[in-house]
């Protein structure tokens, strides 16, 4: 074998050794640092990502504590360490104002629920359903917490004397009232914060002018009586028809006296709708309690034989 191959043959075999020890170091040792490395970046995202849902977090949980700060600071009521009877009834009397309601305590009974509790009381009223209505309004925005657990209404009509007419005799005037029975929650606490005074923020914030309902939604359609002819009007039904001159109607009212008539005229419960001279009739329009109708009165004439 001749030295120049020896040597070539002696050189691919270190070169075969260096290259297997070089696989080895990188695919064993390195591999392995390799490995750690890269669970140790995917560790450190994982962390990452965590702290990307914590940064999250920490600013919705800030942004609920201002929200529940504001909403602290301005909160309408003030809860007392225990509800005092009186002092309850008092409250009542001061939302009335001087309301022509009829209002009574029936009973009160106590309801404690841990650190806070109620006192439940049931009352009983009669009066307008507008004077109700402001009552409930007052008690639900007073400044010490009230509640309305439930309500009960009825509408009745209540028969008053005329005021121009004291005799027993006199025409009597139908009025729509509202009986109500309803239960009140009056709120407590142990908890000496809730007993604190409010802030002049949530002073200017409380609503305690109810406004004006357009309607009156328990007065009835329909009336159970009519109302008195205070002014001595026309009563059509009680009423003939004399004559009819142009665009003037005579009629002779209840009492007996000749009354002239035009259209637009007045007349007990309505007015006068038109004038048929042709015909010898008047036409009137009358609401007799809620039921609007048409009555026509002609010229009585005697009957061919």
């Amino acid at each position: 074998m001749s030295y120049a191959l020896r040597n070539t043959l002696v050189l691919l075999v270190l070169l075969l050794v260096i290259s297997g020890l070089g696989s080895y170091f990188v695919f064993s040792r390195e591999g392995k640092v390799l490995r750690q490395k890269e669970q140790a970046l995917v560790e450190q995202t994982q962390r990452a990502t965590q702290l990307d849902s914590l940064t999250v977090e920490v600013e919705s949980l800030t942004t609920e504590v201002t929200d529940g700060e504001v909403r602290w600071a301005t909160r309408m009521n003030v809860l007392p360490a225990s509800d005092v009877t009186s002092e309850t009834n008092r409250n009542f009397n001061a939302i009335l104002e001087g309301a022509p309601l009829k209002l009574s305590v029936l009973a009160s009974a106590n309801a404690p629920h841990g650190d806070y509790g109620y006192m439940r009381y049931l009352l009983r009223g009669e009066g307008n359903f507008i004077d109700m209505y402001r009552f409930l309004f007052g008690l639900e925005n007073h400044e010490r917490l009230y509640r309305v657990e439930s309500v009960k209404l009825k509408e009745v009509q209540v028969v008053e004397a005329n005021e121009f007419d004291n005799e027993d005799t006199a025409p009597r005037l139908p009025r729509s009232q509202v009986t109500f029975e309803t239960i009140i929650r009056a709120y407590y606490s142990s908890v000496s914060a809730m007993q604190e005074p409010l802030s002049p923020e949530a002073m200017a914030m409380r609503v305690t002018n109810p406004g004006t309902l357009p309607v009156n939604p328990m007065k009835p359609l329909l009336l159970d009586a009519l109302p008195p002819n205070i002014d001595d009007l026309v009563e059509v039904d009680r009423s003939t028809l004399a004559s009819v001159a142009g665009q003037t109607a005579y009629v002779r009212d209840q009492g007996g006296a000749l009354q002239a008539l035009e259209v637009g005229d007045p007349v007990y419960l309505g007015f006068v709708t038109a004038i048929r001279p042709s015909l010898s009739e008047v036409e009137f329009t009358l609401n007799r309690g809620g039921l609007v109708q048409r009555v026509v009165l002609h010229v009585p004439f005697l009957p061919e034989d």
